[in-house]
């Protein structure tokens, strides 16, 4: 074993400290004129601190180890003890190390000529630890089944609930079934014989609640071999209020508010017949006319949407309101 502290960057050594002497010379030499007003041998020792611990950060120290030409097995989450004894009964004195990503192993690296990976693999944030080693990552073989899976599992009523994912290894006629908390099938797809497959199954929810899906696997002849539970969480949705302000009846308007009555929103149209005289209507909402435009009488609504001249005619106050 080597036990040489060298430095990483040993070429700049003499300029660096060189620097450092001079910067803490002049620091002395400012304090020594104030010195009387006290705290001179504390200010020192802490120069003296700062500087020594820039200086280290610059020159990189490092530990010098002795190679010793052995290989490294590195295991990671979801390793098989099988793959670990044959690899050890291959390698001959491998040497064995857990990886934690909460530890570093750099150093047991540093004696180390190559490595070799097992299970799930390093984390992506960890791949600069292994840029000074050989490295070798035998990944686990891909069983069959669902390995990936997305959802939108906060829902308001009325939208689609989209299920993405992918199957590996399917069986010739198998079937993915996506079903209601009572077992109901939602969607399915059928599997073809490959060694992968993407799938989307959607459905739109009719009641709101929280509720338990299923993503279920059937073989061909309908029998169920896995079922996967799905959480999933429907709100009510909330009525958006709108007001519709217009000078005069438009065509526009009449099929707007049409519209929007049709999918569930809450409108109130007025439409000015003459000067000082309006004509309300009210789709999925009560009676409730508006003659001033106040703060708390703009604030029942979500949407206010009117056309050019009955903006410009509102009154300074209607304007900062709105």
């Amino acid at each position: 074993m080597i036990d040489k502290i060298s430095f990483v960057q040993q070429e700049l050594l003499l300029s660096i400290i060189l620097g450092g002497v001079l910067v803490f010379a002049a620091f002395i030499f400012k304090e020594w004129q104030t010195r009387n007003k006290g705290r001179f041998t504390l200010n020192a020792i802490v120069a003296f601190i700062t500087l020594f611990a820039l200086i280290l950060i610059v020159l990189e120290p490092s530990k010098e180890v002795e190679i010793q030409h052995k290989q490294g097995l590195l295991l990671t989450e979801g390793y098989r003890t099988t793959q670990q004894d044959s690899l050890e009964s291959i390698y001959e004195g491998i040497q064995v190390l857990e990886y934690n990503h909460k530890q570093s192993v750099r150093r047991a690296l540093d004696s180390l000529t190559s490595l070799v990976i097992i299970g799930d693999g390093v984390a992506p944030y960890d791949f600069y630890k292994l840029d000074s080693i050989p490295t070798i990552y035998l990944a686990n073989e891909i069983t069959s089944g669902i390995t990936k899976v997305k959802c939108n599992d906060h829902l308001v009523l009325g939208d689609e609930l989209r299920l993405n994912g992918t199957y590996a290894k399917p069986k010739l006629g198998s079937i993915l079934v996506l079903q209601d908390s009572r077992g109901n099938g939602l969607d399915s797809i059928l599997l073809k014989d490959k060694s992968s497959q993407n799938f989307s199954l959607t459905t739109v929810p009719k009641v709101s609640g929280d509720f338990i899906f299923k993503l279920s696997e059937k073989d061909s002849v309908g029998k169920m071999f896995a079922s996967n539970p799905l959480p999933i969480t429907i709100r009510k949705k909330e009525p958006i209020r709108v007001l519709i302000v217009n000078t005069f009846p438009t065509f526009e308007t009449k099929y707007l508010k049409n519209f929007l009555a049709d999918q569930g929103y809450e409108v109130t149209v007025r439409s000015q017949l003459t000067k000082g005289k309006f004509k309300f209507e009210y789709f999925n909402t009560k009676a409730s006319p508006i003659y001033q435009f106040t703060e708390e009488s703009l604030s029942k609504f979500n949407v206010v949407i009117t056309d050019t001249e009955t903006y410009f005619n509102f009154g300074k106050n209607g304007k900062k309101s709105l």
